[in-house]
């Protein structure tokens, strides 16, 4: 099966990275605006958002957030920015959805899909004749054991201070 190259992906991944490397050990200001610039000009050259008043009013909203926290830098306008962008990633990715509430589930549901569906995008690739889905066979049992041991790790390490020194 041969896949087409999901350039979102890839934008996401490299803003994520350079987001990273530039602004590693700053304050969260201008960075968050160079970010949401970056994810709005992302989202408006998507083909596949379709670009109605209602997304562009989140977008507006999300961008004034973003301004807000660059002249403010407050708790309460870090709080308003991140709500924004979940609702505008809520509004772009569900055109329908109405409410508040059903845009933050729908952003809690596509943090808990793009996992799945890159490791099943990742599985499907092939590379000329080589097939990629005998290598993440292996990967696919061990996720799981290891997401239970960092569980029970902050678990034991929450309930008792003598397994903070001997587990971290």
């Amino acid at each position: 099966m041969k896949t087409k190259s999901n350039y979102l992906l890839l934008a996401t991944l490299i803003g994520g990275i350079l987001f990273n490397l530039i602004f590693w050990s700053e304050r969260l200001a201008l960075n968050l605006l160079i970010y949401s610039l970056f994810i709005l000009t992302i989202t408006f050259f998507n083909e596949e958002v379709i670009k109605t008043n209602k997304l562009k009013i989140y977008a507006t909203a999300h961008l004034l957030a973003a301004f807000l926290v660059v002249i403010n830098n407050s708790d309460l306008s870090l709080a308003s920015y991140y709500i924004s962008f979940v609702l505008f990633v809520g509004f772009s990715h569900y055109q329908s959805i109405r409410s508040v509430w059903v845009a933050f589930m729908a952003t809690a549901l596509q943090i808990i899909a793009i996992p799945a569906t890159a490791f099943k995008r990742l599985s499907d690739l092939e590379i000329g004749n080589f097939k990629v889905k005998p290598l993440l066979r292996p990967l696919k049992y061990m996720i799981l054991p290891i997401i239970i041991v960092f569980i029970f790790i902050g678990i034991y390490s929450g309930a008792n201070e003598i397994f903070v020194d001997h587990l971290l």
